[in-house]
Order: structure tokens, then C-alpha cells, then sequence
């Protein structure tokens, strides 16, 4: 009687049992010193492990499309997103805005200096928390059933502008494209950027061929007379 493909693997990784532990390690350390001091059947076995073991590799250092936590780490903009540190970017500010006035021909007062470096801090601190945070307003529901839940982040108030500085000029350094912006013009543009939609013109719905009438009738209010008007070869559409 000839063996089974079950039967016939089972012979073939039989010794590969926990038992046999110490005894598989000791000759996969003689097989890395030199191949060819073990067995044929030694050698082709663990030449058959090179490839689960590079694929593990892969796996473990992640996909190849992802990007490293150091070049996240090296990214000032995001960790000072996550972190608050604005530190280092309130200094090139204020060295910027200093530059910006003097090419506009008029100079900017210290006090001055400090509102609209700190202005501009907490305007990109706004931007930022859109860009990390801002999927959580997204318009996710086209037909308006769930209330938007309005996270505190999000929003102006978080950062201290009051509805007084809406309006108000503030020196952005190109960010989003602008040198100098409202707030109202920031979130306008935040918000279409992410979380608008995209799409949410046409609806299409997929179902079983039994359930099209009864949706059309039941849930796109489609008149019956229609219906049937078109099972007769017609047509409900006046450019047809």
C-alpha cells in the first residue's frame, strides 16, 4: 500500500519533535561553522530554512513601505506636533519675522516681536494637530445621521485665540502656502484639507437581485409606476 502526502511529511519532519531540541541546535551550529561537515539531508534541511528565516527578518523590522521610528524621531515637526517642544522653532521664527519686517521697511518693536512669534507658535500648533489629529472630524457620514463630535484640539480656543483674533494677520512662514493669515483662513483651509471629503456626488449600493426593487421602492422613494414602466421596456428618464 503506498504511502499518503500526509504520512509521507510526517516521515520527513518526524525528528523535528521537542525531544529532539538540543540535538537539531547542536547540528545547526556545526552546519554555520561548515556546511559540509554535516549530512547531505542535514544540509538541504537547513538550506531550506534560509528563506522562512529572511522572510522573519523582514517581518520583524517591518514593511518596506513603512517608515522608521528614527527618521520619525528625527522629524522635528511631528514630535514637536505630539510634544509641544516648539523651542527650536520659536527661535527661527522670531530671527524670521525680525527679516520679514525689516524687508517691509518698518521695525518690529520686543514686545511686538514676542506677540506675533508666540501668535505664530500657537497657529502652527493648530495647523499640526490637524495634520495629526484631524481624521478625528472627518466627514465620514454623507446622509447626516451621527452628530459630529468636535474634539478640543481642533479648535482655536485650545490655543487661546479668542473670536477677537480671528481676523487678525499672523505670520504663518509659508505654511499651508502663506506668509502672513488669519486663523479663519488657517482653519479654512485645514479643515477642506483633512476633514472634508473627497468624494460622498453618487451612491452606489450592492445587493442581492432580490432586494434591488424593494430598496428602490422602500428606500429611494422610486414610484412604483416607474418601476413597472421600465420592466415594459420604457424609460423614467426624460432625456431617453
Amino acid at each position: 500500500m503506498s504511502r499518503q502526502p500526509l504520512n509521507e511529511q510526517f516521515q520527513r519532519t518526524s525528528f523535528l519533535n521537542g525531544v529532539n531540541a538540543a540535538y537539531v541546535e547542536e547540528m545547526q551550529a556545526v552546519y554555520d561553522k561548515n556546511p559540509g561537515a554535516v549530512t547531505n539531508e542535514w544540509r538541504l534541511f537547513f538550506e531550506s530554512l534560509q528563506d522562512t528565516t529572511a522572510q522573519n527578518h523582514t517581518t520583524v523590522s517591518g514593511p518596506s513601505w513603512g517608515v522608521p521610528v528614527s527618521e520619525l524621531i528625527e522629524n522635528n515637526e511631528i514630535v514637536a506636533a505630539l510634544t509641544g517642544e516648539y523651542a527650536q522653532i520659536q527661535s527661527g521664527l522670531k530671527n524670521r519675522l525680525a527679516q520679514r519686517s525689516q524687508q517691509l521697511g518698518f521695525e518690529i518693536s520686543p514686545a511686538a516681536s514676542l506677540r506675533a512669534t508666540q501668535d505664530s507658535i500657537r497657529a502652527l500648533m493648530l495647523i499640526r494637530a490637524y495634520r495629526v489629529r484631524g481624521h478625528l472630524q472627518a466627514t465620514l457620514d454623507p446622509l447626516g445621521i451621527e452628530q459630529p463630535v468636535e474634539n478640543a484640539e481642533l479648535t482655536p480656543e485650545f490655543y487661546g485665540f479668542t473670536a477677537a483674533d480671528l481676523d487678525r494677520p499672523i505670520f504663518l512662514d509659508g505654511v499651508l502656502g502663506l506668509q502672513t493669515g488669519s486663523i479663519r483662513q488657517v482653519l479654512e483651509i485645514l479643515k477642506r484639507t483633512y476633514c472634508g471629503n473627497i468624494g460622498v456626488d453618487e451612491i452606489v449600493f450592492g445587493m442581492a437581485h432580490r432586494g434591488r426593487l424593494n430598496t428602490l421602492a422602500a428606500v429611494m422613494g422610486k414610484p412604483y409606476k416607474a418601476i413597472f414602466h421600465e420592466f415594459q421596456g420604457g424609460s423614467t428618464v426624460p432625456s431617453d
